[in-house]
């Protein structure tokens, strides 16, 4: 936000924030005086928790955004929000956002997930505003997880108390945590497929943790889809539905840009082509760099990082209108390619680190790392470029770079990801499969897809096929006839985690999300990008993965006494196991790690793992071979002209 709107946005917004503390020292005093029964002092209550500041921040951060279409003028989300739905459950119907709402705090424990660009943090930012301005009784609490990566001390409930308060003022954690259990507050978490993948674990079991010890907090998190919500089980796992075409036609009628481009764009190409574009204009992000790209490329591109790569271009185009003079224009003076060049390597060095947010030191360390790397390439170009001037740009020239709060982000980290599949399709064949080989631990990423669709014949014969061989000789080893399901599923996922929940004790079994198991997410991406190849075995695996095993005390598995039997022992043990080990409990959430080794193989058949496994190999090897057709093909035919 310019200054001057950032003074009267202020401005306006004070007296909402103070009838909201207004509301909740009401409700904190009213609290205490039931609980102790006794009479409070007042000022010794109130809530001069030195929150003021950061309610009035983070509902200014809420309700203002940049867009991509107008990057430089702040966006009011109370005017150009869209209604989206979302649905509990791939089987279950459609529910408006607004009805969403008004489960917010009947159901406590939400976690919300989409897809990149799909709606899902315009959702919360919407949700933050209005709980904040109107009278519902509890504030939310607007955390982005992702800034945990950047502080030494990962505790969740230390982190947002300190952020959430002045440091002059700050809460003690007793206020605090009495402020949470009279639902004064509420906690929006946001982001936590941003958080770094070597602490995400330890974070969900935090969550988890604030979970017991604050039954009545409601506590909503946001994430891309992640197979380990699975086992959330106290957690309400919303999806948010791609839009309908008149959703699509409300956005676009919406959006702050040129209004006879829109006309055009809603007549040629929502009327007319919504159909065969739908996997574009149901997405809010897709639909927005569509818009973008449409005066100026007359085609509609069928693949997704084609939309990227038109962007980039039509926002460099948009800085100057003048194409060839965007030598002079820019601080560094490069090339179009050029620049580009360095973008992409800035994108996959710190996607590498995975950071998406930076200090003005952050950016110009990457962006140094990045310019040495070019000049290893063409040294004239970049001789003379320096860090400083390159972020520069990239902030004000294409606007691929955007300040957020006291850091510098990505306009979308989607674009991070494109342009990291740039690079990777870039370097050299033996480099790619290492860099693939990393960057498959976070399988809900666009990173691979979008490289297997830019450079097909390179990601095939680099990566997927040496990876195929391996997986199979792997499944071939591990396999045992007289139990190949459990001795196969070990060669994908060694590790699950065990967990007993609910008044039921219901046992859940999950695959234990770490870098120990790279053949399971390799298994899931080429699920995901060989869909066809594959049919509906992805949606079975992903299934089995995020409910590998459900059972309850009091289901009859085939009618079998002493399975039933079996499994009432162990359920037994395993409370024992936890009322002994309080610290298993309090750090794993009533969870426990096992090695697929110690169950027989009925546990696995009773969800069709055997199944699932005999057609999984029979899919991988055919493959294996019809890849390394292509690939001996393609040699043939090169070769007869060499």
């Amino acid at each position: 936000m310019g200054e001057l709107v950032g003074q009267a946005a202020a401005a306006a917004a004070q007296p909402i924030i103070r009838k909201a503390l207004e509301r909740a020292t009401t409700q904190l005093i009213a609290y205490v005086e039931k609980t102790t029964k006794k009479a409070v002092d007042r000022s010794a209550i109130s809530l001069r928790l030195g929150v003021d500041d950061y309610l009035l921040s983070s509902y200014l951060q809420c309700r203002y955004f940049k867009s991509l279409l107008n990057p430089q003028h702040p966006q009011d989300v109370t005017t150009q929000y869209v209604n989206i739905d979302l649905s509990l459950g791939p089987q279950n119907a459609r529910m408006s956002d607004i009805d969403f709402g008004k489960h917010l705090f009947e159901r406590k424990s939400i976690v919300v997930t989409g897809l990149a660009g799909s709606g899902k943090s315009m959702l919360l930012r919407h949700i933050t505003v209005n709980a904040i301005a109107e009278d519902r009784g509890a504030i939310p609490l607007f955390v982005e997880l992702r800034q945990l990566n950047s502080i030494t001390n990962k505790d969740l409930l230390t982190f947002v108390r300190t952020n959430c308060t002045r440091p002059d003022e700050a809460i003690s954690e007793d206020r605090f945590k009495l402020a949470l259990e009279s639902n004064v507050f509420f906690l929006i978490l946001d982001g936590f497929d941003e958080i770094n993948f070597d602490i995400r674990d330890e974070v969900q079991k935090q969550i988890f943790d604030l979970r017991r010890r604050f039954p009545n907090l409601t506590i909503v998190v946001s994430s891309r889809p992640d197979q380990r919500f699975g086992a959330w089980t106290e957690f309400f796992v919303y999806s948010v539905c791609d839009l309908t075409k008149e959703q699509t036609t409300e956005l676009v009628r919406g959006l702050d840009y040129d209004s006879g481009v829109k006309k055009r764009f809603l007549a040629n190409v929502v009327d007319i082509q919504y159909e065969t574009h739908r996997g574009f204009l149901a997405s809010p992000l897709l639909t927005t760099i569509m818009l973008l790209t449409y005066e100026e490329f007359a085609d509609l591109p069928s693949k997704m990082h084609a939309f990227y790569s038109q962007a980039f271009d039509t926002m460099l185009q948009k800085h100057d209108a003048q194409k060839r003079q965007f030598r002079r224009k820019t601080r560094t003076g490069l090339s179009r390619d050029d620049f580009r060049a360095c973008f992409a390597a800035f994108c996959t060095f710190s996607y590498s680190r995975e950071k998406y947010l930076f200090t003005e030191d952050n950016a110009i360390e990457v962006a140094d790392t990045a310019i040495k790397y070019m000049r290893t390439i063409s040294k004239e170009s970049f001789v003379r470029v320096n860090a400083s001037d390159f972020v520069l740009d990239l902030r004000e020239s294409v606007c691929m770079l955007q300040q957020d709060g006291l850091y510098i982000g990505f306009v979308h980290r989607s674009f991070q990801e494109y342009f990291t599949a740039v690079f990777l399709t870039s370097i050299g064949s033996q480099q790619i499969r290492k860099a693939m080989d990393k960057f498959i631990l976070r399988f809900t990423d666009n990173v691979i897809s979008m490289s297997h669709d830019m450079a097909r014949d390179l990601v095939e014969r680099e990566w997927v096929l040496p990876n195929l061989v391996e997986l199979i000789e792997a499944l071939d080893r591990e396999r045992d006839e007289q139990t190949p399901a459990a001795c196969q599923t070990k060669a994908l996922m060694p590790d699950m985690l065990l967990g007993a929940y609910g008044p039921n004790r219901s046992l859940i079994l999950t695959p234990v999300i770490n870098p120990r198991q790279p053949r399971l997410y390799f298994v899931i991406t080429l699920l995901n990008i060989y869909r066809t190849e594959f049919g509906g075995l992805f949606d079975l695996f992903s299934s089995n993965v995020e409910n590998t095993l459900r059972l309850s005390v009091n289901k009859k598995m085939n009618a079998n006494k002493h399975r039933q039997r079996q499994l009432k022992r162990f359920l037994k043990d395993f409370a024992y196991r936890e009322a002994k080990d309080e610290q298993v409990e309090l750090r794993q959430a009533s969870s426990l790690s096992v090695q697929v080794t110690e169950l027989d193989e009925w546990w696995l058949s009773e969800v069709g793992m055997l199944d699932f496994f005999r057609n999984l190999r029979l899919k991988l090897t055919n493959l294996r071979a019809d890849i390394a057709r292509r690939v001996e093909e393609k040699i043939d035919i090169v070769g007869s002209f060499i």
